[in-house]
């Protein structure tokens, strides 16, 4: 730029002009306004990060103690499945033992009826026969 006050601004020198004056405002006025925006922008968005990286943390913590109460509630139940099958064992043992001594009664009892009934029909011969 050699411009003295007497010669006519050529257009290489107006674009110098225009290009320093256009960088002194992009510097002192939209940089810092951009800057600006981004640290806005960062602070907010940082935020519901942080904020999100909290909800994460907690729904895994209130998964892993689900997990730990679903572990124990299963062992509860095949704790309580093993006493259940033990008493159904021993009440169907019992049942059976009862079904078979009902069975020799039966059997005992048929043979006293078998037993009864030729003392009868030998009683009956016995006083149809003249004394």
């Amino acid at each position: 730029m050699q411009n003295t006050k007497d010669q006519p601004i050529t257009k290489e020198d107006l674009n110098q002009i225009l290009d320093h004056k256009l960088n002194q405002w992009t510097q002192n006025s939209i940089a810092p306004a951009v800057e600006l925006m981004f640290d806005k922008l960062e602070h907010k968005l940082g935020g519901k990060f942080e904020n999100m990286e909290n909800r994460f943390e907690n729904m895994e913590k209130e998964i892993k103690k689900n997990r730990a109460d679903i572990k124990i509630s299963q062992d509860k139940i095949l704790t309580s499945n093993d006493k259940l099958a033990s008493e159904i064992k021993k009440d169907r043992e019992e049942f059976m033992a009862t079904v078979i001594n009902s069975k020799h009664a039966a059997e005992k009892f048929s043979s006293h009826d078998k037993t009864l009934a030729n003392h009868e029909s030998r009683l009956k011969t016995l006083e149809s026969q003249p004394a």
